[in-house]
């Protein structure tokens, strides 16, 4: 990440995520019906314990998923999809900016299907909300704000080439403003060679509008701004190859390009006030089938 956060010598960003699941799922013998119902415990925490930079946005998130799929043509069905999540903070001793434990609600319905051998869409509504305990933070959820949105093409010119197009517009968590509500255009495509090597790219363009962005004791972050407001672009390229019938290996690298005109205030000098940055980020893993 470039450039990095100002801090202390010695302090420590490392970052853990635990997700533990659990799904259950129910069909009609046809498939023409298909439910779930799901839970989900989410441990994220800064490995400097605190108090220091991060160890205030350590989080454990309770969340509860459900979701309906029904076919009502041969290839077109009617989906649901629901989440109600409690998120709860750590202590918020050296805390660098205002968040709050609260509830966050998403709701959507809408269609997937076929128009063609070679186009479907898919095209879901819903409405988005989020209730925060500390009364210095904004809620969301209120008239047209709600809404959430997901459109998408996709076009198979041959089997083994996948093009998509689209649009989504929904709300996640911030460290800075407690949330965010995300309006992303996207493009893809995947490419399939020879039934074993699948490579792909997603390229996106986001507009990202924070929650009031605060303090810890309420004041603004940025005394010119209400709000952090951003433009980001991301480029997204993965590629797997199926080594056996049992064993593949994936790789993926991301770059992410943050710009905005927010800029931190602090009661220390910072070496660089400005909150644009830039993220590189590589993975290889193995995936095994069983």
């Amino acid at each position: 990440i470039q450039p990095f956060v100002d801090g202390m010598p010695g302090l420590r960003f490392a970052r853990d995520r635990n997700d533990v699941d659990a799904e259950l799922r129910f069909r009609s013998e046809s498939n023409v019906l298909q439910a779930f119902v799901g839970y989900q415990l989410a441990w994220d925490f800064f490995e400097d314990r605190g108090p220091g930079e991060f160890a205030y946005a350590g989080s454990l998130t309770h969340g509860i998923r459900s979701g309906v799929y029904w076919a009502f043509l041969p290839h077109t069905g009617f989906v649901y999809e629901g989440q109600v999540e409690r998120v709860d903070y750590g202590s918020q001793t050296g805390a660098g900016s205002l968040i709050s434990d609260g509830w966050r609600v998403r709701q959507e319905v809408g269609l997937n299907g076929a128009i063609t051998p070679a186009v479907s869409v898919t095209g879901m509504v819903g409405y988005s909300a989020g209730y925060f305990d500390n009364p210095l933070t904004s809620d969301y959820g209120i008239g047209r704000e709600a809404l959430t949105v997901r459109l998408e093409g996709r076009f198979e010119p041959t089997d083994n080439l996948q093009l998509k197009v689209g649009y989504q517009r929904r709300y996640n968590p911030s460290f800075i403003g407690n949330f965010a509500r995300h309006d992303r255009i996207y493009i893809g495509g995947q490419l399939v060679l020879g039934g074993v090597f699948v490579t792909g790219i997603d390229l996106s363009a986001t507009r990202s509008v924070t929650g009031a962005a605060l303090l810890a004791d309420g004041s603004p972050l940025d005394p010119n701004r209400a709000t952090r407001q951003a433009w980001r672009a991301t480029v997204d390229a993965y590629a797997e190859y199926r080594a056996t019938q049992w064993l593949a290996i994936t790789l993926q690298a991301l770059y992410l390009a943050d710009f905005t005109n927010f800029t931190y205030s602090s009661t220390e000098p910072l070496v660089d006030p400005n909150a644009e940055f830039r993220k590189f980020q590589l993975w290889l893993g193995l995936r095994v089938f069983y």
